[in-house]
Formats: C-alpha cells, sequence, structure tokens
C-alpha cells in the first residue's frame, strides 16, 4: 500500500456527473442516435433520479515515477519493486516518464439495489446497471482531468487510460495496482479472482510525459478489432477540448 502522503482520495458530488442519454442508448441496442421506446425513456428517467440518490461518488490516485520500461520482457517497472507484465502496458506507456494510478467508484448503495431489483424486475434492475455503468465511466473521465490539470501545471500532458483486463493485460495485475493505493479508504475490496467491489469501480493507469504527441498515441491503433465497444482512438483529443482545456502552451 502506498504512503498516505502520496495518495490524492476525494469524493465528489453526484449532481456533477454526467450520464450520456446517447451512451445510454448505445448499451441498451439503440446506437447512433436511434430514438428510445417512450415507455422505456420513462423508466430510464424514473431510475436517474433514483440512481443519483445512491451513488457515493469517490476516487484516488497518486502518480509516481517510471524506472525502467522493458519491451523485451514487456514490463513496467515503478519504483523499483512495483512491476506490471503485459505487452500490451509496455507499449502503452512507451513514452511516459511517469504513471497515473487510479481508483474510482459509485459505491455500494447502487449496485445493492442493482441487486435487489434484479431479484423483483429484471428490466429495471438492467437499466440502473447500464446507467451506472455510463456514470462510473464519467467519474473515470473525471479523475483522469483533474491529473491531466495537475499534470499541464508543469508542462507535461497525459496520455490514455489503460485498465487491467484491457486488451493483453492480465485482469492480475489488479493485485499490483492495488499496492499502490489504499483501497480501503474507498472501500473497495478485492477478490482472489481479482475482481472489484462493489462493481461499478474502475481501476486504470495513465502515463504522463513531455510531449503531447507522443502521449496522444492510442493503444488501440494497431488493434484489428474494429468493433470494440472499448476502443477510443480519438479519445485524447476529446479529452483535451473538454471543458475548454487544451494542456499547456
Amino acid at each position: 500500500m502506498a504512503d498516505s502522503r502520496d495518495l490524492v482520495t476525494k469524493t465528489s458530488n453526484p449532481s456533477e456527473l454526467s450520464i450520456d442519454p446517447l451512451e445510454v442508448a448505445a448499451l441498451l441496442g439503440y446506437p447512433n442516435g436511434k430514438e428510445i421506446p417512450p415507455k422505456v425513456l420513462g423508466i430510464l428517467n424514473e431510475l436517474r433520479t433514483r440512481a443519483l440518490e445512491l451513488f457515493q461518488p469517490m476516487y484516488q490516485y497518486t502518480i509516481l515515477p517510471i524506472q525502467s520500461i522493458d519491451h523485451e520482457n514487456q514490463t513496467v517497472t515503478l519504483e523499483g519493486v512495483h512491476v506490471f507484465h503485459g505487452e500490451g502496458i509496455a507499449e502503452a506507456l512507451r513514452y511516459s516518464q511517469e504513471a497515473a494510478i487510479f481508483l474510482v467508484t459509485l459505491g455500494h448503495p447502487v449496485v445493492e439495489e442493482i441487486e435487489r431489483l434484479n431479484r423483483v424486475d429484471v428490466s429495471r434492475g438492467f437499466f440502473l446497471d447500464v446507467l451506472s455503468s455510463v456514470a462510473v465511466e464519467n467519474l473515470a473521465e473525471q479523475a483522469h482531468l483533474e491529473i491531466a490539470r495537475l499534470v499541464w501545471e508543469r508542462g507535461w500532458y497525459v496520455g490514455h487510460r489503460y485498465s487491467p483486463g484491457f486488451c493483453d493485460w492480465d485482469l492480475t495485475q489488479q493485485r499490483v495496482l492495488f499496492t499502490l493505493l489504499n483501497s480501503s479508504l474507498l472501500s473497495i475490496q478485492l477478490t482472489d479472482h481479482c475482481m472489484m467491489i462493489p462493481r461499478k469501480t474502475v481501476s486504470a493507469i495513465i502515463g504522463t510525459g513531455r510531449k503531447r504527441e507522443e502521449m496522444a498515441i492510442s493503444p488501440c491503433g494497431n488493434c484489428k478489432r474494429t468493433d470494440c465497444m472499448a476502443r477510443r482512438e480519438d479519445y485524447m483529443n476529446i479529452l483535451y477540448q473538454s471543458e475548454g482545456t487544451h494542456g499547456p502552451s
């Protein structure tokens, strides 16, 4: 576990979470702006209000220097003892001088409500699950932006988010990530199978470096899975443009 002095832990306001209707529609099988039936839309609006009452959004991050990246052995070493393994993570951090490690969560109450609804009203349970999935991704983007602004203050840039279980990065790498954080402050547990409790929790690593063009390179660039819902080749352009933030001049 990282020294608490190295960690930033914050609570967010649920009302500041964005639940993008287009993202919700896509997850429900209504892509490209296809209209959601009025009955379904009514249920979603009802559950959105309930979700905002249940969300307990929190996030935590730390930024650490990268000691070495070994592409032959597919390893990334932080502080001499924390080692990440995988070709994808080594490539994703190729141009990075530091790594930001973070966790975000919506908390336990909304997950408990999803599980309750799944026992009595499966459709509503599914819809609340989808709304929460979109919300936790937005919370991850908020944490990403905060880290971006922090490194921009010293003229650096951030790269893409990369999570255990993504592409070839083995889910067991969660264990290394959790040694760098204090997940108990967020009431997050890691199971023996490296699943996070509560659900609606996201973990990730972000590279930081001196050149925007290097940090903007997507780990999806060489991937041939064009139908992947997690594909994010244009994500950095969206991040840099959001809320008028463009990085250092």
